[in-house]
């Protein structure tokens, strides 16, 4: 039994520690996003110099999409106009996106978000860090 309580402030602050991303940090999801590095458990991470496609996030009051997009050297973006419903749920202490289309429904664990990073969590435990897409500048 005595070993029990010596768990509990351990696991209560274990708890207490982890926080869900605030309405502030949200706010910054907002906008064009590409993949930098992918590290999975069981592989080496790899590294996305170029991208072809970036994530457009629209998020209000915690709902909006997701939206893949192509760029192109215009500025412009094209897309095939599917859109992932997207809720910014907190449960457990940690900030969750769930993800919603006719065909699959699935969530995924927001980690970090500032002005310019993101790091999502899959349920396979892989890690996409993304960062602030800047579009190419052809003079």
């Amino acid at each position: 039994m005595k070993s029990y309580i010596t768990y509990i402030p351990i696991l209560a602050c274990i708890i207490a520690c982890n926080k869900p991303l605030d309405d502030n940090q949200l706010q910054h999801i907002n906008g064009y996003w590409e993949i930098k590095e992918v590290k999975a458990p069981d592989a080496d991470p790899k590294e996305y110099t170029a991208n072809t496609v970036v994530d457009y996030f629209e998020i209000k009051d915690r709902n909006g999409f997701r939206q893949k997009v192509s760029p192109q050297l215009d500025g412009t973006f094209q897309t095939n106009t599917i859109q992932e419903k997207v809720q910014i749920i907190d449960s457990i202490g940690k900030t969750f996106i769930k993800y919603q289309t006719t065909y699959a429904k699935w969530v995924e664990e927001l980690v970090e978000l500032d002005e310019n990073n993101m790091t999502i969590i899959n349920e396979n435990d892989i890690k996409y860090f993304y960062q602030r897409f800047q579009p190419l500048k052809i003079d």
